[in-house]
């Protein structure tokens, strides 16, 4: 870089170039304040998935499908304060059945 040929005895007033900061985007929400509780369409399970009927959404009946919580859910959909579930937040809260004791013979795809 070459230095200012005649530098100035003073600073300017203001800025010589305009420096623009961007907008700080909204803090992203975690996935339990974005998801409602609801029973699945063939009301076997409670889940927390956007997977449901549209009609579901209206305003006048979505009392009656969606919940705050599992607890619930359960309550309101199976009458208990425990049910079948799957948290698609904490995708191993329910996991699968215990591992067998011994190695398969070839590989198992899921």
């Amino acid at each position: 870089a070459n230095p200012t040929s005649s530098p100035m005895l003073s600073p300017s007033e203001s800025p010589v170039v305009t420096i623009i900061t961007p907008v700080p985007s909204p803090a992203p929400t975690i996935c339990e304040e974005r998801m409602k509780w609801h029973p699945n369409p063939n009301y076997e399970i409670c889940i927390n998935d956007f997977d449901y009927p549209p009609e579901w959404n209206n305003p006048n009946v979505e009392n009656n499908y969606f919940y705050e919580s599992l607890e619930e859910c359960c309550k309101g959909v199976f009458g208990t304060p425990e049910c079948p579930y799957i948290d698609v937040c904490n995708p191993t809260a329910n996991p699968t059945s215990s591992p067998t004791l011994s190695p398969s013979e070839s590989p198992v795809v899921t």
